[in-house]
């Protein structure tokens, strides 16, 4: 009896890691299916900018002809992010595709999602890496938990110190960006989240060069706050970020 319950367990187990399969390569091919004729290089780089570019730019590239105009674009893409145009070197391009490197190596869950397409994968990508990561620094909450800490730049609609709440309901290390309204129907309540103030001690992530620090200013006052009442809006906050920062003039040239 012990066998055949353990034989229907080992089963179970591969149907599922099959389906898990089956929706991870759905997932990433839906974001994908616009560029899946295209060469790989094309391809690779449009996975990789997919949350540092504008609707705009990821449509003018889809209308691109050849691939002269596809390196020729790219070239230009980079060149607009390029913080520092006097050195030879684009210090921009050369952090965030480490940055990206780590997030396919740190965040993907096999058979669930490739790490660009995880919530804490975009977050990285939009604003680089946290000043400080706890983890599971809220006793009351019974499911794994990450709080990722941030400066932020005001001037670009984020406040001075935020944080941003990741939590893992499957157990996959599957971590989702905490959403008081998509939780809320499910009985959910934000006052479990109040924050606390958290130091460095319980864990923090491998060395990874961030995006330069472009969203920090370490000058600027610094309160701990709870944010989550303004949540959503702080969302579209970061997740505009991309649009607020660089100004895609370059498009232009690609009108045809």
């Amino acid at each position: 009896m012990k066998l055949k319950f353990f034989l229907l367990f080992l089963i179970t187990l591969f149907l599922s890691n099959f389906a898990l399969s089956g929706k991870y390569d759905k997932v990433e091919k839906r974001y994908l299916k616009k560029v899946k004729n295209l060469d790989k290089k094309y391809q690779d780089f449009y996975r990789m900018v997919y949350w540092i570019s504008t609707k705009k730019e990821r449509k003018t590239f889809l209308k691109l002809k050849n691939n002269s105009e596809r390196d020729s674009f790219i070239k230009d893409f980079w060149k607009c992010r390029d913080l520092n145009p006097k050195t030879p070197e684009n210090e921009y391009k050369k952090a965030y595709e480490l940055n990206f490197l780590y997030v396919q190596k740190y965040f993907s869950i096999k058979g669930v999602r490739p790490g660009w397409l995880t919530d804490r994968g975009r977050i990285f990508l939009i604003l680089g890496k946290p000043a400080s990561v706890s983890r599971n620094p809220l006793p009351s909450v019974h499911y794994p938990t990450e709080v990722w800490t941030y400066y932020g730049n005001p001037s670009l609609g984020l406040p001075p110190k935020f944080v941003l709440y990741f939590i893992d309901k499957s157990g996959s290390g599957l971590y989702k960006l905490y959403s008081p309204s998509r939780n809320r129907n499910r009985g959910s309540s934000s006052s479990m989240f109040s924050p606390t103030p958290m130091g460095d001690d319980n864990s923090s992530f491998a060395a990874s060069n961030n995006t330069n620090g472009y969203l920090i200013n370490d000058s600027q006052s610094a309160s701990f706050s709870n944010m989550l009442n303004g949540t959503e809006t702080l969302y579209q906050a970061i997740f505009s970020l991309p649009k607020k920062l660089f100004k895609p003039k370059y498009l232009e040239k690609y009108r045809h």
